[in-house]
């Protein structure tokens, strides 16, 4: 059997995830592509993603065979949910925040990006990425807007960024195969099961529409919340939660 994936190392980028993009079209199945630094990393909306040397950086590039837009959105759970059980294995309880962070204590530890790759207006790929936080300490950041967390100062920093991106990646092909052939049923019970955000009320923010209700997740990992009047879907979207 071929190896599901390889991986290719880099000092500095701007960003993973524009490095896989820029090459896809050279790239197998299943390339990882990884950075010490990024200059120029990101999350989803464009915002900054602060990628200093003391993280875990890296995109992989998905070529399934068939491509289906459904699927698509779930690689960022996927990707997160792997993230989880490589931190769970470590002792540690992270939490899945919706759409696409992964929390400890409520502080963020990971944050994933996909992006959509297209020929001819149809889908071909992805490059889903994501920075993990592994060496910083509290002063490293300071001034961020949202309660950030390192695997270090939680006590459970890997000997190296290796062995841990090593652990997520097995946990995410594990995984892979029954995700591309059943969508986000296959992960379902397990993304439900992390998602510390289920049955609270939460404001969600997407595409200038404010709403409040009681969060819930659906059939295609989409947020679902329900007001008193009515209920809302959203495939994208900040949430808050409410007082």
């Amino acid at each position: 059997m071929p190896p599901r994936y390889t991986v290719k190392e880099f000092d500095t980028l701007d960003s993973t995830n524009a490095q896989v993009l820029r090459g896809f079209a050279g790239l197998p199945d299943g390339a990882v592509v990884t950075a010490l630094r990024q200059s120029a990393g990101r999350g989803r909306l464009d915002r900054s993603w602060l990628s200093e040397g003391k993280g875990l950086y890296f995109t992989l590039a998905l070529k399934p065979a068939a491509p289906r837009p459904e699927v698509f959105p779930c690689y960022t759970h996927l990707l997160a949910v792997s993230v989880c059980a490589a931190l769970a294995a470590r002792g540690l309880r992270p939490a899945l925040k919706w759409p696409n962070d992964v929390l400890c204590g409520g502080a963020k530890i990971c944050g994933v990006l996909a992006e959509a790759v297209t020929s001819g207006g149809r889908l071909t790929g992805a490059a889903v990425g994501a920075g993990i936080n592994l060496y910083q300490q509290a002063e490293d950041f300071a001034g961020l807007p949202c309660p950030a967390v390192s695997m270090a100062m939680l006590g459970a920093a890997p000997a190296d960024r290796g062995s841990f991106l090593e652990a997520v990646l097995e946990e995410f092909f594990r995984r892979r195969p029954a995700l591309e052939e059943r969508g986000f049923a296959a992960l379902s019970a397990e993304y439900r099961g992390r998602a510390g955000f289920i049955g609270q009320r939460l404001s969600v923010s997407s595409g200038g529409v404010t709403a409040e209700g009681t969060a819930d997740v659906d059939e295609q990992g989409r947020l679902v919340l329900a007001t008193p009047t009515h209920t809302l879907r959203f495939a994208a979207g900040d949430l808050l939660p409410l007082a």
